[in-house]
């Protein structure tokens, strides 16, 4: 069998997975409910302005960031109801 088929059969086998196949629905999932909610999509853009403006080196980023994935948890456990 050539490599690149494979490869192929290796992407089928893993997207076929519950897991992948859940995995890929939930993150456009997680971006729609932040969307939906206003006050939410406002908050994780002002937590990501402020990351793509400091320095990495800057704890304020972290801070940023630290935000940012909070908010992202909070619309994936409202998308997935989890």
């Amino acid at each position: 069998m050539l490599q690149g088929q494979e490869d192929d059969g290796r992407l089928q086998e893993l997207a076929s997975q519950p897991d992948m196949a859940s995995a890929n629905r939930t993150r456009p999932a997680t971006e729609i409910e932040t969307e939906r909610r206003p006050s939410l999509a406002a908050r994780y853009q002002a937590a990501l302005d402020a990351a793509n403006t400091l320095d990495r080196d800057d704890p304020r980023w972290r801070a940023a960031m630290d935000v940012c994935l909070a908010l992202y948890l909070e619309a994936r456990r409202a998308a997935t109801r989890g």
